[in-house]
């Protein structure tokens, strides 16, 4: 009796699946060279010289590493508690699984993963889960690299654009944006996971012109659906209310499979503030200043 049953089919239409095949042939591994040694009749000529090479049960087990990866992130993603941060922390971690491999496994297979994974990475549009990873008040910048920052504050100028913000209001949220970024008041306290949401914290950070708050409120109502995250046999539709331009990069037929996500948002934006100035105002001029003023701050506070 093989521990946990044995061989599994997979279906190609469920991710997850794939995982339970790869895991049931590393544990029915000792079953497999006996029938191969002693029954080999039982098998097919394929079969045999499958079993036969010489990093075949290795190369299965790395990659039962990465499918377990992605078979979490697929559990985690059916949440329906879960935001755009939650994907980009997930995407992390199986970055992070396959950047192992290179030190454990054969190096042509982990090159091989690593490649993959790169290219993809390249080519879907990550700006938005990287804002919405900065506007969660348990994450902020927590492991990011110094040149993100300007990258998180062009993509919330431009979706402030895109809400109609002008000048006035946009070097106002960028101010708020580095203000949340150095934990200054008030945004001063801490994120306690059980207690906390993302959206009864940023709830309290209370101050007039509030424009932070409303954008992250917006990006923590973004969601993945939870009803279509393992089915890859439909196409990824993206929809949103506040009409985002090129919102994913929905040609990465790989990554779809994977997220299957599907956007919508409902939140009021309305408000009695005043705004001025040029509606198409340079995002650039706004954060090369913005970074400069905060470049002093962060002098004066080392100082």
């Amino acid at each position: 009796m093989i521990k946990g049953g044995g061989l599994k089919k997979y279906v190609i239409t469920r991710w997850t699946t794939a995982y339970d095949c790869t895991d049931s042939i590393i544990r029915c591994k000792n079953a497999l060279k006996q029938i191969l040694e002693n029954e080999s009749q039982l098998l097919n000529l394929e079969i045999i010289s499958i079993l036969r090479k010489q990093n075949f049960f290795r190369n299965v087990k790395d990659l039962r590493t990465i499918l377990l990866s992605i078979k979490k992130t697929i559990i985690n993603l059916k949440h329906k508690s879960t935001t755009l941060a939650d994907c980009f922390i997930n995407l992390v971690i199986m970055a992070t699984a396959i950047k192992e491999l290179s030190q454990t496994s054969n190096q042509n297979f982990s090159k091989e993963c690593q490649n993959v994974f790169d290219k993809r990475w390249k080519e879907f549009n990550f700006d938005y889960y990287l804002l919405a990873y900065f506007l969660h008040s348990k994450y902020r910048d927590t492991d990011l690299q110094i040149n993100t920052f300007r990258i998180i504050c062009e993509k919330a100028l431009s979706i402030w654009k895109l809400l109609g913000g002008r000048e006035k209001s946009a070097n106002e949220l960028i101010a708020q944006i580095s203000n949340y970024s150095l934990k200054s008041k008030p945004y001063n306290f801490e994120f306690v996971t059980g207690i906390h949401t993302v959206k009864n914290w940023w709830l309290m950070c209370k101050q007039q012109n509030n424009h932070i708050q409303k954008l992250a409120l917006l990006m923590a109502s973004i969601v993945p659906k939870n009803n279509q995250f393992e089915n890859n046999e439909n196409e990824n539709q993206i929809s949103n209310s506040q009409n985002f331009d090129s919102f994913f990069n929905v040609t990465d037929i790989e990554l779809q499979r994977v997220l299957e996500i599907e956007v919508t948002v409902e939140i009021s934006l309305s408000t009695e503030y005043t705004d001025s100035g040029e509606q198409d105002f340079n995002i650039e001029s706004i954060i090369n200043k913005s970074l400069e003023r905060r470049e002093s701050s962060i002098n004066n506070i080392t100082e």
